[in-house]
């Protein structure tokens, strides 16, 4: 009996891995030995499992794709490494291949035929059909001139659509194979991902929005203590985290509530990843100069000086573990923007602190 090839999987897409971990385990001659959710997992399993090949994402946290290839090649040179990538061959499979890996096959890929590479590049059999040529199909190149925002968008998107694609296909083809779990899960899935799905669409709207200058806003008077202190307290019942809000004034301003809202909670939600559990986060509403303030500060690691810079451009995630798009925070400066008001980094001796400040109404006269 032929002793399978042991695949390592490295995505940091939960439903990508497990999908990919199903699927490779039905194919023949394939078994899957481990996952690693970034890069540095990747490196450390591909030491301490030298599996045969590693399906290798890119675009991960902490450590990417890349980054992990040498590194890879240095502690499991025996290992052969196929790039699984959503984004489009011509701009990554080049580079990638230069840092050492051994094949690139686009993300949307028929699993037979990802199995077929695996196989081929371990030499288990003789070459298969360029993957890539095969793929192209499904994966057609951006336009030349497309804003960078877009591959990277289409880049989740496919991976969203292939967990909805490969959890309802395992739905209709082993249906009467799977107990009520197993069914209420891969339903779970499908409806996680394609959740997951609308809000990039929409976050992709937000982006084009802000960057043609043409947001809408229903502006109106705000009462800026009552907004934070109602987006505080959905954040607490919602992430158990405790927030402490000081409130020196209550200033009024003219604001989309709806809009300022969604500036609030991206900071508090990033404030919530970045501070570890039983630290506090303090936001503090006063007025100032003529402004109404919010402050946000957190206890986590902060911003390196040097890349302070970077912290409000598309896709920015300094080396963020936790997940995200790296858009929040160019939206919310977009959206602050518009609002005549500004999102601002202070400077602090702990964490982050963010400043949001907005034009304060006149007082009414007596």
């Amino acid at each position: 009996m032929t002793t399978p090839l042991r695949v390592l999987i490295a995505d940091d897409t939960p439903d990508v891995r497990e999908l990919l971990h199903m699927a490779l385990e039905l194919q023949r001659g394939l078994e899957v030995v481990g996952e690693a959710a970034d890069g540095v997992e990747a490196v450390a399993a591909a030491e301490q499992l030298t599996p045969d090949a590693l399906l290798l994402d890119l675009a991960m946290p902490r450590m990417d794709g890349l980054q992990a290839i040498p590194e890879v090649r240095r502690v499991s040179p025996h290992t052969k490494i196929i790039v699984l990538s959503g984004f489009e061959a011509s701009v990554t499979a080049n580079e990638a291949l230069s840092r050492g890996a051994h094949a690139y096959v686009p993300k949307g890929t028929a699993m037979p035929a990802i199995a077929a590479k695996i196989r081929e590049v371990c030499g288990a059999q003789a070459p298969a059909e360029p993957v890539s040529e095969a793929a192209s199909q499904r994966a057609p190149a951006e336009p030349r001139g497309a804003s960078p925002t877009i591959p990277t968008i289409v880049h989740e998107l496919r991976n969203q659509a292939i967990v909805v694609e490969g959890f309802s296909k395992a739905l209709l083809s082993a249906w009467g194979d799977l107990d009520d779990a197993a069914r209420r899960d891969y339903f779970e899935r499908v409806a996680r991902n394609a959740a997951q799905m609308r809000a990039l669409v929409d976050v992709l709207g937000d982006v084009n929005r802000i960057d043609a200058n043409a947001l809408d806003l229903a502006c109106r008077p705000v009462s800026l203590a009552g907004l934070v202190r109602e987006t505080a307290d959905d954040m607490v019942a919602s992430s158990a985290r405790d927030i402490t809000l000081v409130t020196t004034d209550d200033p009024r301003v003219r604001a989309d509530p709806i809009r300022l809202r969604q500036v609030l909670t991206n900071l508090l939600s990033n404030a919530a990843k970045f501070t570890p559990d039983g630290s506090p986060i303090t936001v503090t509403v006063r007025a100032r100069d003529g402004y109404g303030e919010v402050e946000v500060a957190d206890c986590g690691p902060g911003i390196p000086p040097h890349r302070r810079h970077e912290l409000f451009a598309p896709f920015a995630r300094l080396g963020a573990t936790a997940p995200g798009t790296g858009l929040g925070l160019y939206i919310s400066r977009g959206i602050m923007q518009a609002h005549r008001g500004t999102l601002a980094l202070a400077d602090s001796d702990e964490g982050a602190r963010f400043v949001v400040r907005l034009p304060l109404l006149p007082a009414p006269h007596r």
